[in-house]
């Protein structure tokens, strides 16, 4: 009778560890990104997000993405993030909506009249959420302490592709986990609104991420690099 307790009671046990290892390991976020160092987000206190510019293929969605981008950030608490909206006057004349003409007077006006640290801008260089959903992005975050880019990236998100839709159901658990209510990985891909919050997590989850392997060894990034610079 000893024996009969004793094995049942090794068999509740088991299930347990039996669920635990049949648990799926979550999807790596493979993104093509660019991180400086933890230490460069760190020591920001202050973003400054611009709002993306509307685009007449797709009214509406630059405006989404960028508040959705803008509460993930939040989310994160790496460092205080506000937005500056696409009619707010500065914009224009910090020259704000065409970076590739900024001098390095412009950086220094710009954190003086926005009061941040950094500035965080892009745009999105594709989209279509008919038949299926697929959004291309470039972001830049960039220090105006010291001219740099210290965190971008320039990437694709498909409903198509298989890694994608598993990662959208680690998105949904990642909710849950957080205390939020759970999103359909079906509906995300369908929803516009949807999948640009699952661009959002995605994207905030790499600003702590070293980045991909092969970039790992890149050297820092000066603003020169990426942007014409007009002394």
């Amino acid at each position: 009778m000893k024996n009969i307790h004793r094995i049942i009671m090794l068999a509740l046990l088991a299930v347990p560890v039996a669920m635990m290892g049949c648990s799926r390991k979550p999807a790596e976020i493979n993104i093509n990104h660019y991180l400086e160092s933890p230490r460069s987000i760190q020591k920001l206190r202050r973003v400054v997000l611009v709002e993306m510019s509307e685009d007449v293929q797709s009214p509406g969605v630059p405006k989404d993405l960028s508040f959705a981008i803008l509460k993930s950030f939040q989310s994160r608490g790496l460092f205080h993030v506000t937005v500056l909206r696409h009619d707010d006057p500065r914009r224009a004349e910090l020259k704000l909506d065409n970076p590739q003409r900024l001098t390095m007077d412009d950086l220094v006006a710009i954190r003086q009249s926005l009061q941040c640290d950094a500035v965080l801008y892009g745009r999105i260089v594709d989209v279509s959420f008919f038949p299926h959903s697929q959004v291309s992005l470039y972001l830049s975050l960039v220090d105006l302490r010291r001219a740099r880019m210290v965190w971008g990236l320039d990437n694709t998100w498909d409903s198509r592709d298989k890694t994608i839709s598993r990662r959208m159901k680690d998105y949904s658990q990642a909710r849950i986990d957080n205390g939020d209510a759970p999103v359909d990985a079906e509906m995300t891909r369908m929803s516009p609104k949807l999948f640009n919050r699952f661009i959002a997590y995605e994207i905030a989850q790499t600003l702590d991420k070293p980045s991909l392997r092969e970039n790992r060894k890149a050297r820092s990034i000066a603003l020169e690099d990426i942007l014409p610079i007009n002394n």
